[in-house]
């Protein structure tokens, strides 16, 4: 039998409808699966999940067959912690059945860093690794000293040590040397000063307040400082950083006559240790 005679015969045409027939209910049987597998045509809108705590989300999950991923998680202070901070797909897209849903959740606390060695860096250096940080500046003192570079680092009255834990995006205030020379300063007259001026005082003259001492009965509502140590224009000044103690009553008690002879006891005394022991406040102070 020749070749055309083989195509032209019924038995060729069996086989070959019968391949047709058979490619063709494979080709639908494919594209069934695929449309079952894929869930053509099922799609719903994504809900907002916002807020929900962490139980929400896993009892939300079952129901729904979803699979949610935490991605990272960021501190705000104004939200619930342990609560979803932002989703993807966001709110309202179409997706289906058992699609992956990556999540942010508020931390129940901000994350710590630990503190650099920014000591005898220039402030760009200085503001340059803290961001590398994540941290900040809050304002920066100059203070009496040959170098133009960082002496320490503050927050508050507080002196932040190098490889200390403190909150990501914590405002820190550098120190920095004034490149003017020297490091002995004045001390402040506090007398008379409430509290808060006292402390304020010091701090604008790079002085930390030391030890407080408050009136026996209590009454703190209206208070001044009746004794300062060390004492106003101690001989020689006195060291950047020196604590300072107070003593404090109430407005109505205080005679400032009495403050001024204590002041010049603790001056005399505080010279008197001093090489050469000389007193250095002013006698006019001292004239009632």
């Amino acid at each position: 039998m020749s070749w055309t005679e083989f195509i032209k015969s019924r038995q060729f045409l069996r086989h070959l409808s019968a391949a047709v027939a058979l490619t063709i209910l494979l080709v639908i049987l494919i594209l069934s699966s695929l449309k079952a597998y894929t869930r053509h045509g099922k799609e719903f809108a994504m809900p907002d999940v916002l807020g929900m705590t962490n139980a929400e989300l896993e009892a939300w999950s079952e129901e729904s067959h979803m699979d949610f991923l935490v991605i990272d998680s960021v501190f705000n202070d104004e939200l619930e912690g342990g609560t979803v901070y932002t989703q993807y797909p966001y709110p309202g897209a179409m997706i289906k059945k058992g699609r992956q849903v990556y999540v942010t959740m508020v931390a129940m606390s901000r994350e710590k860093v630990s503190m650099p060695d920014l000591r005898d860096f220039t402030l760009r250096q200085a503001m340059a690794m803290l961001e590398t940080y994540r941290l900040s500046v809050d304002s920066i003192m100059y203070v009496p000293d040959i170098g133009r570079t960082v002496i320490e680092v503050r927050q508050g009255r507080e002196v932040i040590e190098a490889g200390e834990l403190i909150p990501k995006g914590t405002a820190v205030i550098l120190v920095m040397g004034s490149g003017s020379g020297g490091n002995r300063l004045h001390m402040p007259f506090l007398l008379g000063k409430s509290r808060a001026e006292a402390l304020r005082l010091l701090e604008a003259s790079f002085l930390m307040s030391g030890a407080e001492f408050f009136p026996e009965d209590g009454d703190t509502s209206d208070l001044v400082v009746f004794r300062q140590h060390p004492p106003y224009r101690t001989s020689g000044g006195v060291s950047m950083g020196r604590p300072v103690d107070l003593w404090y009553v109430n407005r109505r008690d205080f005679v400032m006559e009495e403050a001024m002879r204590q002041l010049g006891q603790d001056t005399l005394a505080a010279d008197s240790l001093a090489p050469g022991g000389r007193s250095n406040i002013d006698s006019s102070l001292l004239e009632f």
